[in-house]
């Protein structure tokens, strides 16, 4: 593996982003479980892929080409039954998600290989920075700080998102699996 993370300038338009936004701040389904061992004061809405394929399909087309080009995972498909996840970090409580990786149980015949983020963002908000481990140093990651903006990288890469101060900060989130490391 050569990179990191990978990433996309305008994977949606402004229209887009307050239409995706739409859909996910009208859910019901709340994911209210952080990591363990992890604090995140933040709102985790989701939708089954094939409620929102029409609107987010894009950015998971944009994951299996960072794949290709840049990771080479085996990686199973999204199935409709997926969950795709919206985070809004409110400033009014300091919402930050603290280091973590992104993966499940080890009882699981699956594990998640690589994480999608789309900054979602309609207005300016200040903190709120996407920040990785790279096994060195932390390293702020400013691809993903425009509105409409993606990044992909590989889901056992510690990462954050540091204390919004002012605003909100809203992201997508795909999870993409595949058969066991080997």
């Amino acid at each position: 593996m050569k990179h990191s993370y990978y990433y996309f300038k305008g994977v949606f338009s402004s229209s887009e982003i307050k239409n995706i936004n739409a859909k996910f701040l009208s859910s019901k389904n709340f994911n209210t479980n952080p990591a363990p061992f992890d604090t995140k004061t933040i709102t985790v809405r989701y939708h089954y892929f094939n409620e929102v394929e029409d609107i987010v399909g894009r950015a998971n087309q944009f994951v299996d080409y960072a794949n290709k080009h840049a990771f080479g995972f085996d990686m199973h498909p999204l199935l409709d039954m997926e969950t795709i996840l919206h985070n809004v970090y409110d400033s009014s409580v300091k919402a930050s998600y603290d280091f973590h990786c992104d993966g499940e149980d080890y009882d699981k015949n699956f594990t998640t290989k690589l994480t999608g983020l789309v900054n979602l963002s309609e207005d300016t908000y200040e903190g709120g920075h996407f920040e990785i481990f790279d096994g060195s140093k932390i390293k702020r990651i400013k691809e993903l700080e425009q509105p409409g903006d993606m990044v992909v990288f590989k889901s056992d890469i510690p990462h954050r998102v540091t204390k919004v101060t002012n605003g909100t900060r809203m992201s997508l989130v795909i999870l993409r699996s595949g058969p066991w490391w080997k």
